[in-house]
């Protein structure tokens, strides 16, 4: 169930923390200056994160990001487009019988640049609407009849989402489109996100623990997968940063 429901529902995760505390946040040390991720370590495998002069992500993992304007060009198979804002509009997969990209996902935002709207057509046609109280993004819907069975619900802690480039107030949004942005970051840190089914008692989702480096940055990410007659599956994810 759970590798089915991260590919329809990936930009939902629940988090828990512990490392920093609301009497951390009223004191002043929550950091302003923004970060630029240099490694992503998780269980066996390392993602690296190179740059150029304009902080724009160059590589990501094994993936070359070239730039065209508003497009990206990804490892000559996929490619990106952006608004001006440089926020993701669209991703795209060559076709080969074709000889032609066609449309895997679109992104929509409010005039904030808030993320309101994903519709993904690679696997199947699914679409969310998000809504925003706030600047954090609460409860979503999808647009697929087979899905309205289920209930998407965020909860957020009251500490502040650090600067930093990829988007880790709402963890999977990261892995989306090779780190470039979905939006604005949500202004604080996810507590739960959980997927829960109307007709049955079903209910899955994901924890996250917090550990921050001395100057409030995020250093670790303990990311826990829950569902009701499974056994929690745990990920962790060490972060650098140049």
């Amino acid at each position: 169930m759970k590798k089915l429901f991260f590919v329809a529902a990936a930009l939902f995760a629940a988090v828990s923390f512990s490392a920093c505390s609301e009497e951390d946040e009223s004191s002043g040390n929550v950091p302003t200056e923004m970060r630029y991720v240099k490694t992503i370590t998780m269980d066996h495998d390392v993602i690296n994160i190179e740059y150029d002069d304009q902080h724009r992500i160059i590589k990501f993992g094994n993936n070359d990001l070239v730039y065209d304007g508003n497009t990206v060009l990804i490892s000559q198979s996929k490619r990106i487009q952006l608004n001006n804002a440089g926020y993701v509009t669209a991703t795209e997969s060559y076709d080969g019988s074709s000889q032609a990209y066609r449309t895997d996902a679109t992104y929509e935002y409010d005039a904030e640049g808030q993320l309101i709207a994903s519709n993904y057509n690679s696997i199947v046609e699914l679409g969310y609407r998000y809504r925003w109280e706030n600047r954090n993004r609460y409860t979503s819907w999808s647009t697929d009849s087979e899905d309205y069975g289920y209930v998407y619900k965020n909860t957020y802690t009251t500490l502040k989402t650090p600067p930093c480039n990829l988007d880790f107030s709402n963890p999977n949004n990261w892995t989306e489109a090779y780190g470039l942005p979905l939006g604005k970051q949500c202004s604080n840190l996810i507590e739960i996100a959980e997927t829960s089914s109307k007709n049955s008692d079903y209910m899955e989702g994901y924890r996250y623990a917090y550990e921050f480096d001395q100057e409030g940055y995020i250093s670790k990410i303990i990311e826990t997968w829950y569902a009701n007659g499974n056994e929690d599956e745990v990920t962790t994810y060490e972060i650098s940063y140049y």
